[in-house]
C-alpha cells in the first residue's frame, strides 16, 4: 500500500475538512503517470487491491482544486495552514510523489515545507517519535488483515497516524475473536470503509508488478512473495 500518511496530532490535521481538501487537492493520475509510469491500482483505504474482502473505494474524493479551495474557505483557513513534509531519502519514488503533491496543495493555498530524510531518520522521527505532518511512504502486504490494520487502533505502538475512532477499535477487537468467516469479512468490510471516512491517509494506490519472459521459457509461477523460484523453470 502507497499512501500518504497525516498526523492528526497537528492542528489543522485534525480537522476532518482540512484532511478531505487535502485529498481533492491531489491529482492522483499526474502523480501515477509521472512516478510510476501509469501502473498501480488506486485504493480508497488501507486494503490492497485484489484481495480477499477488498472495498473498491478509490475515487471517494476525486480530484477537484475548486472543492478542496471552498472547505478551507468554510473552515477559515484559507492560505492559514503551514505543514513539515518528511521524505525518505532511500525510496525516490516517494521524494518525487512528495514533490508533485506539496505543488498540488500550494495551489489550493496550502504551504508545504519539504525535508528528505535518511532512512534511518524516518524511522526514528517520523515513525516511532510522530514528529511530522505529512509523508508518503509504502507499506508491505499481509496474508491477516488484522495485521494490516492494526496499526490503526488508538493505542497501537504502529499508530504513527495518530488516528483515534473507538468505533474502529472496537471493530477490531470484535474481529480477533468472531470465528464465522462471512462476519469477520462484513468487519473488514466496514472498517475499510471508516477509513475512507475518516482519512487518516491520502491512499494512492496498491503497486503491480510486471513481468517479462520470452516466449521458450516455460514453468515461470508468479507468487505473492519476492522470492523468484527458478527450480521448475525450462527452455522449451
Amino acid at each position: 500500500i502507497q499512501l500518504m500518511a497525516m498526523n492528526q496530532e497537528n492542528p489543522f490535521l485534525a480537522k476532518r475538512e482540512v484532511r478531505e481538501a487535502i485529498n481533492h487537492a491531489i491529482n492522483f493520475e499526474e502523480i501515477q503517470k509521472a512516478v510510476w509510469n501509469g501502473v498501480g491500482i488506486p485504493i480508497g483505504s488501507h486494503y490492497p487491491a485484489g484481495s480477499k474482502d477488498h472495498v473498491e473505494l478509490a475515487g471517494k474524493y476525486p480530484y477537484d482544486p475548486e472543492k478542496s479551495k471552498e472547505l478551507l474557505k468554510e473552515a477559515d483557513l484559507e492560505g492559514k495552514i503551514n505543514l513539515k513534509m518528511m521524505l525518505p531519502k532511500s525510496y525516490p519514488e516517494y521524494v518525487a510523489a512528495g514533490q508533485i503533491i506539496a505543488n498540488q496543495l500550494q495551489n489550493v493555498g496550502i504551504t508545504v515545507d519539504q525535508q528528505i530524510i535518511e532512512w534511518a531518520s524516518w524511522l526514528s522521527d517520523v515513525y516511532t517519535d510522530h514528529k511530522y505532518d505529512l509523508t508518503i511512504i509504502g507499506h508491505t502486504g499481509r496474508l491477516e488483515p488484522y495485521a494490516l490494520l492494526a496499526k490503526y487502533l488508538s493505542d497501537g505502538s504502529e499508530n504513527y497516524f495518530n488516528y483515534k475512532n473507538p468505533e474502529f477499535d472496537e471493530l477490531m477487537e470484535r474481529v480477533k475473536h468472531e470465528q464465522d468467516p462471512a462476519e469477520r469479512s462484513e468487519i473488514y468490510k466496514r472498517i475499510q470503509n471508516i477509513l475512507a471516512e475518516d482519512i487518516p491517509a491520502v491512499y494512492l494506490q496498491t503497486p503491480e508488478r510486471i513481468f517479462v519472459s520470452a516466449k521458450n521459457i516455460k514453468g515461470y509461477k508468479n507468487l505473492p512473495i519476492t522470492v523468484t523460484p527458478l527450480r521448475d523453470m525450462y527452455f522449451e
